[in-house]
């Protein structure tokens, strides 16, 4: 779904001045029961990033990924890697303590669920159900640890996370953030 043009061109502005408003719903489901056994299209392992695994990934993608994953492993959240023929294919972090959204900690968790946040599937593995895949691996891993639920924040214009969630179940509600300038914010949704 795209933005209207006007929405576009208010948000330059106001990116201007350092504000920043991000459109977002909070997904949440719980993981009792545990959702159906999801199958990818190429053969696929799923396992706990290895500082070796986060250095290869931040040297391919390069830019601010290795001081996003700095910044991830600094709250609390462990990632977990997706490989296909040991060829790292996409990630997926996950928080057990706080909701956090690009680089601001927007909430604080309830005991017993956890935040999924940061994910990216590498192009070339999109659409062999590599996301699904992870989300599935992490659920599992999540409700075994004792975890009652867990939640994500989505971009309201992301339709392929949206129908990936929906299809797992997950409850939507309207989380607008308004960052402000510095490192403030004013969160708009009555589910955190």
């Amino acid at each position: 779904m795209r933005r209207p043009t006007w929405q576009l061109f208010a948000g330059r502005i106001s990116r201007l001045f350092g504000v920043q408003y991000y459109d977002l719903y909070y997904a949440q489901r719980n993981l009792f029961p545990p959702h159906k056994p999801i199958v990818p299209s190429i053969s696929t392992k799923v396992r706990l990033a290895t500082i070796e695994d986060l250095d290869g990934i931040a040297r391919r993608t390069g830019g601010e990924t290795r001081k996003a994953f700095d910044h991830n492993i600094g709250m609390g959240s462990r990632c977990f890697v997706a490989f296909h023929k040991g060829t790292v294919t996409g990630y997926l972090w996950v928080n057990r303590q706080i909701v956090e959204l690009v680089g601001m900690h927007v909430a604080k968790l309830p005991t017993g669920h956890s935040f999924s946040h940061s994910a990216f599937v590498f192009p070339e593995y999109r659409s062999k159900k590599i996301y699904q895949y992870l989300r599935y691996v992490v659920c599992t891993e999540m409700y075994e640890s004792g975890c009652l639920a867990i939640a994500c924040l989505v971009d309201k214009a992301n339709t392929r996370s949206i129908d990936v969630l929906k299809k797992e179940g997950h409850d939507f509600r309207h989380a607008g953030v308004l960052k402000l300038p510095g490192n403030k914010f004013i969160l708009l949704c009555r589910a955190l």
